[in-house]
């Protein structure tokens, strides 16, 4: 299951032994592929220590449970979460000012994406 880091929690966000890192900022409405895409971009990554992530969930925990069954503890510690329950939701560029106002950490390069992505 993903782990929800506390909004402002001292998360390091710069250098990983040294090199830069990236933070990759997701909003995501309802979308059980997020879980999907988080996975990817890990798996994917070529220094998966140096990536960091920033979603913005807006969701119901309980009516969206399909979005939260992968079980993405190996990467906790990279993972950061803002909830916002859906009926709450004011778009995707609101949930992007979210990720960078309580998510953000300052790391060296920033990238957004969709929920619902694959790398290559």
């Amino acid at each position: 299951r993903m782990v929800e880091a506390e909004a402002g929690a001292a998360i390091a966000g710069g250098p990983a032994g040294g090199q830069p890192t990236i933070f990759v900022s997701i909003p995501s409405y309802r979308d059980p592929e997020c879980q999907y895409t988080v996975l990817d971009l890990f798996e994917k990554a070529q220094y998966p220590e140096r990536v960091r992530v920033g979603i913005c969930w807006q969701a119901d925990r309980e009516e969206d449970a399909q979005c939260f069954v992968l079980d993405l503890g190996a990467y906790a510690d990279r993972v950061r979460t803002h909830f916002l329950h859906h009926s709450k939701a004011r778009g995707p560029c609101y949930a992007r000012a979210l990720i960078q106002r309580e998510l953000f950490r300052n790391e060296d390069y920033y990238f957004q994406l969709d929920s619902h992505y694959r790398m290559i």
